[in-house]
């Protein structure tokens, strides 16, 4: 298996100030290694951070909430694979399919917001649990 420059080396990256007014109030150099997180899967990204405080933790979480985590972390899944799969239609001149992908997408954001009461950016997993149970 192959893997590009950035799973391969360590990546510096310049945190801080970035505007010419902002003269080094606060400036860190972080060196990652293999960090890659999809931000269009949403939950998963505040998934990474819990599941990692549980773990030092160890705080355990309810059966139910951890069913309800898989369910909404597998319906954010195929929310961002719908995301990738409507504009790769249109971009290879498929614009029909590109709006039926995107009303069944609309279907798994209403469950989202019925949910959690956003359609995206979810502050729905908190440490130990979920915030509120399925409607």
């Amino acid at each position: 298996m192959n893997l590009s420059a950035t799973e391969k080396d360590l990546m510096i990256v310049n945190m801080g100030s970035h505007h010419p007014s902002m003269h080094g109030v606060l400036r860190l150099i972080v060196t990652l290694d293999g960090e890659n997180v999809d931000y269009l899967t949403t939950m998963f990204t505040k998934a990474i951070t819990i599941n990692g405080l549980e773990q030092l933790g160890n705080i355990q979480v309810p059966k139910r909430a951890s069913y309800i985590r898989v369910i909404m972390l597998e319906l954010s899944r195929i929310s961002s694979h719908l995301l990738w799969l409507g504009p790769f239609m249109a971009d290879i001149g498929a614009q029909t399919p590109f709006f039926y992908i995107f009303r069944e997408r609309e279907l798994v954001n209403d469950l989202f917001e019925a949910t959690t009461g956003m359609r995206m950016m979810h502050n729905y997993f908190h440490i130990g649990g979920v915030a509120a149970d399925l409607p």
